[in-house]
Protein backbone atom coordinates (compact mmCIF):
# COMPACT_ATOMS: atom_id res chain seq x y z
CA UNK A 1 0.00 0.00 0.00
CA UNK A 2 1.07 3.65 -0.97
CA UNK A 3 2.42 5.12 2.61
CA UNK A 4 0.07 8.60 1.95
CA UNK A 5 -3.24 6.04 1.43
CA UNK A 6 -1.79 3.98 4.28
CA UNK A 7 -1.66 6.93 6.48
CA UNK A 8 -4.96 8.19 5.37
CA UNK A 9 -6.78 4.76 5.96
CA UNK A 10 -5.01 4.60 9.55
CA UNK A 11 -6.01 7.50 10.49
CA UNK A 12 -9.79 7.03 9.47
CA UNK A 13 -9.43 3.94 11.28
CA UNK A 14 -8.46 5.64 14.53
CA UNK A 15 -11.01 8.29 13.93
CA UNK A 16 -13.41 5.91 13.96
CA UNK A 17 -12.57 4.16 16.60
CA UNK A 18 -11.61 0.54 14.98
CA UNK A 19 -9.10 -1.67 16.42
CA UNK A 20 -6.23 -2.30 13.93
CA UNK A 21 -5.37 -5.63 13.31
CA UNK A 22 -2.06 -5.83 11.58
CA UNK A 23 0.27 -8.82 11.89
CA UNK A 24 3.90 -7.59 12.41
CA UNK A 25 6.61 -9.08 14.98
CA UNK A 26 9.54 -6.35 14.86
CA UNK A 27 8.17 -3.38 12.35
CA UNK A 28 9.17 0.51 11.62
CA UNK A 29 8.79 3.19 9.88
CA UNK A 30 11.10 5.41 8.52
CA UNK A 31 9.75 9.04 6.86
CA UNK A 32 7.27 6.79 4.57
CA UNK A 33 8.98 3.10 3.84
CA UNK A 34 7.92 0.09 5.70
CA UNK A 35 9.61 -2.76 7.00
CA UNK A 36 8.17 -5.55 8.44
CA UNK A 37 8.36 -9.30 9.34
CA UNK A 38 5.43 -11.98 9.54
CA UNK A 39 3.90 -12.61 12.97
CA UNK A 40 1.70 -14.56 14.80
CA UNK A 41 0.31 -12.25 16.91
CA UNK A 42 -2.64 -9.11 16.18
CA UNK A 43 -1.29 -5.70 17.26
CA UNK A 44 -4.18 -3.85 18.93
CA UNK A 45 -3.10 -0.16 19.38
CA UNK A 46 -1.75 2.91 17.77
CA UNK A 47 1.87 3.81 18.25
CA UNK A 48 1.16 7.28 21.01
CA UNK A 49 3.51 9.76 19.34
CA UNK A 50 3.72 11.81 22.34
CA UNK A 51 4.10 11.61 26.16
CA UNK A 52 0.57 12.91 26.74
CA UNK A 53 -0.33 10.93 24.24
CA UNK A 54 0.60 7.84 26.14
CA UNK A 55 -0.34 8.82 29.35
CA UNK A 56 -4.10 9.12 28.25
CA UNK A 57 -3.66 5.51 26.44
CA UNK A 58 -2.06 4.41 30.22
CA UNK A 59 -4.88 6.41 32.25
CA UNK A 60 -7.61 4.18 30.12
CA UNK A 61 -5.73 1.12 29.60
CA UNK A 62 -7.82 -1.88 31.61
CA UNK A 63 -6.26 -2.85 34.81
CA UNK A 64 -6.14 -6.49 35.87
CA UNK A 65 -7.56 -8.13 38.90
CA UNK A 66 -5.36 -7.86 42.23
CA UNK A 67 -1.80 -9.06 41.82
CA UNK A 68 -0.10 -11.72 43.50
CA UNK A 69 1.88 -9.82 46.30
CA UNK A 70 5.14 -10.99 45.64
CA UNK A 71 5.06 -9.81 41.85
CA UNK A 72 4.13 -6.68 43.56
CA UNK A 73 7.07 -6.49 46.29
CA UNK A 74 9.74 -7.79 43.06
CA UNK A 75 8.43 -4.64 41.00
CA UNK A 76 8.33 -1.72 44.61
CA UNK A 77 12.07 -2.92 44.42
CA UNK A 78 12.92 -0.42 41.51
CA UNK A 79 13.53 2.95 41.18
CA UNK A 80 10.47 4.78 39.02
CA UNK A 81 6.76 4.90 39.57
CA UNK A 82 4.13 2.63 39.96
CA UNK A 83 1.78 5.12 38.24
CA UNK A 84 1.02 5.08 34.86
CA UNK A 85 3.55 7.28 33.54
CA UNK A 86 5.78 7.52 31.34
CA UNK A 87 9.29 7.57 33.07
CA UNK A 88 12.51 8.65 32.30
CA UNK A 89 15.53 5.49 31.87
CA UNK A 90 17.76 6.69 34.32
CA UNK A 91 21.08 5.55 35.41
CA UNK A 92 23.18 3.02 33.62
CA UNK A 93 22.87 -0.39 34.48
CA UNK A 94 19.37 -0.01 36.90
CA UNK A 95 16.58 -1.55 36.02
CA UNK A 96 13.40 0.69 36.70
CA UNK A 97 9.78 0.66 37.25
CA UNK A 98 7.13 2.26 34.96
CA UNK A 99 3.66 1.51 35.89
CA UNK A 100 2.84 -2.03 35.74
CA UNK A 101 6.40 -3.13 34.49
CA UNK A 102 9.72 -3.38 36.25
CA UNK A 103 12.48 -3.09 33.04
CA UNK A 104 16.05 -4.18 32.94
CA UNK A 105 18.90 -2.03 32.68
CA UNK A 106 19.53 -2.68 29.35
CA UNK A 107 17.05 -0.21 28.26
CA UNK A 108 19.31 2.39 29.73
CA UNK A 109 22.17 1.64 27.64
CA UNK A 110 20.72 2.07 23.93
CA UNK A 111 22.40 2.81 20.80
CA UNK A 112 21.35 3.48 17.52
CA UNK A 113 20.85 0.10 15.97
CA UNK A 114 22.71 -2.60 18.40
CA UNK A 115 20.38 -5.30 19.94
CA UNK A 116 20.36 -4.77 23.88
CA UNK A 117 19.36 -7.59 26.51
CA UNK A 118 16.13 -6.21 27.90
CA UNK A 119 14.09 -7.93 30.60
CA UNK A 120 10.30 -7.32 31.14
CA UNK A 121 8.23 -8.54 34.13
CA UNK A 122 4.97 -7.69 34.59
CA UNK A 123 2.74 -6.97 37.45
CA UNK A 124 0.55 -10.09 36.93
CA UNK A 125 1.71 -13.21 35.74
CA UNK A 126 2.80 -12.85 32.19
CA UNK A 127 1.60 -16.73 30.55
CA UNK A 128 -0.95 -16.90 28.16
CA UNK A 129 -0.35 -13.01 27.10
CA UNK A 130 2.62 -12.07 24.40
CA UNK A 131 4.41 -8.36 25.01
CA UNK A 132 3.64 -5.64 22.73
CA UNK A 133 6.31 -2.61 22.69
CA UNK A 134 5.60 -0.11 20.59
CA UNK A 135 8.08 2.82 20.26
CA UNK A 136 7.85 6.32 18.51
CA UNK A 137 11.08 8.90 17.92
CA UNK A 138 9.82 11.89 19.51
CA UNK A 139 13.27 13.70 19.25
CA UNK A 140 12.33 17.67 17.68
CA UNK A 141 12.48 17.65 14.25
CA UNK A 142 11.98 13.75 14.23
CA UNK A 143 8.81 14.32 11.55
CA UNK A 144 7.18 12.24 10.25
CA UNK A 145 8.29 10.31 13.66
CA UNK A 146 10.11 6.61 13.02
CA UNK A 147 8.07 4.57 15.15
CA UNK A 148 8.96 0.54 15.64
CA UNK A 149 6.27 -2.61 16.72
CA UNK A 150 8.12 -5.63 18.62
CA UNK A 151 6.35 -8.55 20.17
CA UNK A 152 8.03 -10.65 22.34
CA UNK A 153 6.16 -13.95 22.94
CA UNK A 154 8.66 -16.08 25.14
CA UNK A 155 8.19 -16.27 28.78
CA UNK A 156 11.26 -17.06 31.53
CA UNK A 157 11.15 -18.21 34.85
CA UNK A 158 13.57 -16.73 37.70
CA UNK A 159 15.30 -18.57 40.21
CA UNK A 160 15.49 -19.05 43.42
CA UNK A 161 12.50 -20.10 46.19
CA UNK A 162 9.77 -18.30 43.96
CA UNK A 163 10.31 -18.43 40.62
CA UNK A 164 8.81 -15.17 39.03
CA UNK A 165 7.72 -15.48 35.16
CA UNK A 166 9.39 -12.80 32.79
CA UNK A 167 9.79 -11.72 29.61
CA UNK A 168 13.11 -12.26 28.36
CA UNK A 169 14.31 -10.37 24.80
CA UNK A 170 16.46 -8.67 22.73
CA UNK A 171 15.52 -4.76 21.88
CA UNK A 172 16.95 -2.81 19.61
CA UNK A 173 15.88 1.41 18.57
CA UNK A 174 17.45 2.15 14.98
CA UNK A 175 18.48 5.80 15.04
CA UNK A 176 19.95 8.70 17.74
CA UNK A 177 17.18 10.43 19.65
CA UNK A 178 14.75 10.69 22.25
CA UNK A 179 12.31 7.76 21.69
CA UNK A 180 9.00 6.77 24.01
CA UNK A 181 8.67 3.21 24.20
CA UNK A 182 5.20 1.76 25.98
CA UNK A 183 4.87 -1.60 26.85
CA UNK A 184 1.36 -3.68 27.21
CA UNK A 185 0.91 -7.64 28.25
CA UNK A 186 -2.43 -8.45 28.98
CA UNK A 187 -3.70 -5.72 31.49
CA UNK A 188 -0.32 -4.33 32.79
CA UNK A 189 1.06 -0.90 30.73
CA UNK A 190 4.34 0.75 30.74
CA UNK A 191 6.04 3.88 29.62
CA UNK A 192 9.77 5.08 29.18
CA UNK A 193 11.50 7.23 27.41
CA UNK A 194 15.02 6.27 26.75
CA UNK A 195 17.78 8.77 25.12
CA UNK A 196 19.57 6.39 22.16
CA UNK A 197 23.15 7.72 21.53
Amino acid sequence: MFPSLRIAVLALLSALAIVQSVRTTASWTKHGESRATASLLPIDSTIPLSVAAAEAEGEVYPRGPTPDPRRTATLDRYAGSAARRCIRAGTAGKPIRSGDFAIGPGITMMQPGIPMKVWWTPLHDPSGNALLLRAARISAGAAPPDTLRHTLVNVAMTVGPSPKAFYPGVFKLPRPGEWLVVATSGPDWGCVLVTVY
